[in-house]
């Protein structure tokens, strides 16, 4: 008779593996909408910083929101699918699209999120999983979510969530050959451009139901 035995996948090469599925900056973004959507969100804000000394990128709705417990298994590759509605984004099915989309583009993937009159908040340091090897995510005290970008418009809401995406190692990769901070900044602000054309053909459909906005407009 066989012998079951327990194969954990090492948490750095998965991590490669799933930096590397195929995204876009802007079909990222659009996996990220597609999750407020499915919350039954009537608002969704994007908003970016590209001059900010810690640059970043948030998205934030007023849909249903999460508990603690909710936004873990939300956090959680493969995460239970219980009460959600499937939708045309693929990976979202299985439980990956918010970590491989969100992956594809940053090393820091942070989650808030307001249900019950309480925001919590929960963090993915790409580099620290790579440097431990294991799939280590970061519960954030009530001080660390006060510093949260944006948290203000999280916190006016009666339930929501906001995703924030840091430390954007594939665009600075790209303009690595260009030292000033201005390149950055202009690579940064054609991605959200080139974004906000795709969610205007995407989620055109909504447009009667969901307001979605770009910095405000």
């Amino acid at each position: 008779m066989s012998n079951e035995i327990q194969l954990i996948p090492p948490a750095k090469s998965l991590l490669q593996g799933l930096r590397c599925i195929g995204y876009s900056f802007s079909t990222a973004l659009a996996d990220i909408i597609d999750n407020s959507i499915s919350a039954n969100a009537s608002n969704i804000y994007i908003w970016a910083d590209p001059e900010n000394d810690n640059p970043y990128l948030a998205i934030i709705d007023d849909g249903c929101g999460m508990t603690k417990e909710e936004i873990q298994n939300a956090m959680t590759l493969g995460s239970e699918r219980i009460n959600k509605k499937n939708t045309k984004i693929e990976l979202g099915h299985f439980g990956l699209g918010l970590k491989s989309a969100s992956f594809s583009q940053c090393l820091t993937l942070i989650v808030a999120s307001k249900k019950n009159n309480k925001i919590n908040a929960m963090s993915y340091d790409l580099e620290k999983i790579q440097k431990k090897n294991s799939w280590i995510i970061d519960v954030l005290s009530e001080e660390e979510i006060k510093k949260l970008p944006e948290i203000e418009k999280l916190k006016k809401s009666k339930t929501g969530t906001i995703v924030i995406w840091k430390n954007f190692d594939k665009i600075k990769e790209e303009t690595e050959e260009k030292t000033s901070k201005s390149s950055f900044s202009n690579s940064f602000i054609s991605k959200i451009d080139m974004a906000k054309k795709h969610t205007e053909l995407i989620f055109h459909r909504f447009y009667n139901e969901i307001n979605i906005e770009f910095n405000g407009h």
